[in-house]
Order: structure tokens, then sequence, then C-alpha cells
């Protein structure tokens, strides 16, 4: 197969980051950062789908500038 790429990582689509970083885990713990650790759990299952979702819509969908609205008004928006 030519088309084959070697040279790529994998997407992390589905990787726990958190779960996943045991040097995170170590110092959270050593340094008395424990209660931080159900929160950043939580964050890291967030972007494990959700925001992985919306990081690929963002790149195909980029913000759009809104700078008045429809009676002439500025209004300095940005539609994501």
């Amino acid at each position: 197969m030519t088309d084959e790429v070697l040279n790529q990582p994998p997407p992390l689509i589905d990787h726990d980051l958190y779960g996943a970083d045991p040097s995170l885990r170590l110092c959270l713990q050593t340094f008395g950062g424990g209660w931080g650790a159900e929160p950043l759990q939580q964050y890291a299952d967030c972007i494990r789908t959700d925001l992985a979702e919306q990081g690929v819509l963002a790149n195909r969908y980029p913000p759009v500038l809104h700078t008045h609205d429809m009676y002439g008004r500025r209004i300095d928006r940005v539609a994501f």
C-alpha cells in the first residue's frame, strides 16, 4: 500500500488524558493537590468526547465577526 502514513501519531479521540498521566496524578498527591483529582478527571472525561467534536467543528467552521446588529448598532460579537 503506497498511501500508508507511518510518521503521524494516532488521533487522541476517546483518550483519557488525566488517567494516562501518572506524573500529574503523583504531583497532585505529593504536593497537596489531591482535592483536584476528581475535577480533573471530570474535565478529562468532558474533553474526551464533547470538546474533541467541538474542535473538529471549530476547524471546519471558523469564527465570524458580527460588528453590527440588524438595526446598525455596534455589537462586536463573534459567532462560533
